[in-house]
């Protein structure tokens, strides 16, 4: 009888033993799960922080095509060197003028003030993640 009891609360033990660890496995599963979706929404909101300095540059839509001045590129390309310049920096972009990127000269292109006041046409090309990798401006036609 003895051993008969020391058995039944072994039993015991082992059954409240499977089901602290078959709890904790779904709590951390579960915690998991969270830290996972939370993870994306937070990179997604980083994304779209990231593309909506590019994305709001003022300017005009003429036929599906987006034209803006000279002074928005100029400002564009500043925007683009502090992105280049900061280390910490999850993204990237590269801004591209008349099918050149900018090396550092945008302040002789812009040196007469009237090409500030042209207008360019632009475009952005997004990698796979929905980030802008390059923005393209050219000198309007016409």
């Amino acid at each position: 009888m003895d051993n008969a009891s020391k058995a039944i609360i072994l039993a015991g033990g082992i059954l409240i033993g499977v089901l602290i660890i078959s709890i904790s496995m779904y709590a951390l599963a579960t915690f998991q799960s969270f830290y996972e979706s939370n993870s994306e929404a937070l990179k997604a909101k980083r994304i779209a922080e990231f593309n909506s300095y590019f994305e709001s540059i003022p300017g005009t839509k003429e036929e599906d095509k987006f034209y803006t001045k000279g002074y928005e590129v100029y400002s564009a390309y500043n925007k683009c060197q502090e992105i280049l310049g900061d280390l910490d920096s999850e993204f990237t972009v590269n801004c591209v003028l008349n099918d050149t990127n900018f090396d550092g000269n945008i302040k002789k292109y812009f040196y007469f003030t009237e090409k500030l006041e042209e207008d360019y046409e632009y475009t952005y090309t997004y990698n796979g993640e929905g980030v802008i990798s390059s923005i393209r401006f050219t000198p309007k036609e016409g």
